[in-house]
């Protein structure tokens, strides 16, 4: 019996099972035939969930290094999970990173955070970064950090 892998959230293609069934021809004039292959989506949510818990930890790092502080920062749209943010000031400003509440443990010492959201942009989180530990700008046309 093949084992069921779970996927943590219901997932619109596999529909939580963490599998699919994969249709494919066999050969001229044969019937096709099937197997069951890994959800693609569920495989990609593991990846994504697993590269925010590796950048959690540097953000927890940074966190503690930094004066800092917790709270519930709602977005439309996003799962509830992901509605922890920790706010961290940098000597360039403000930054801010959301977590999956599977990562509450690395900022649960953290005080909550009292000072406003000062509207910062991905951009803006990563030229304070920059900034802050007095690298240079990457060159105009390296948009992959924006």
């Amino acid at each position: 019996m093949s084992e069921v892998i779970q996927a943590p959230l219901m997932c619109s293609v596999c529909k939580g099972n963490g599998w699919i069934l994969h249709i494919y021809a066999r050969g001229p004039g044969s019937p096709p035939g099937n197997q069951r292959v890994p959800c693609p989506e569920c495989s990609m949510t593991r990846q994504k969930d697993g590269a925010y818990a590796e950048r959690n930890h540097l953000v927890a790092m940074l966190a503690h290094s930094f004066p800092s502080g917790v709270r519930t920062t709602s977005i439309p749209g996003w799962d509830q999970d992901w509605n922890g943010c920790v706010y961290i000031d940098l000597p360039a400003g403000q930054v801010s990173y959301h977590y999956h509440d599977s990562e509450t443990h690395l900022f649960a010492d953290l005080p909550p955070y009292e000072k406003p959201y000062d509207g910062h942009t991905k951009a803006d989180v990563h030229a304070r970064l920059r900034e802050s530990w007095g690298m240079p700008a990457p060159p105009l046309e390296d948009k992959r950090h924006e």
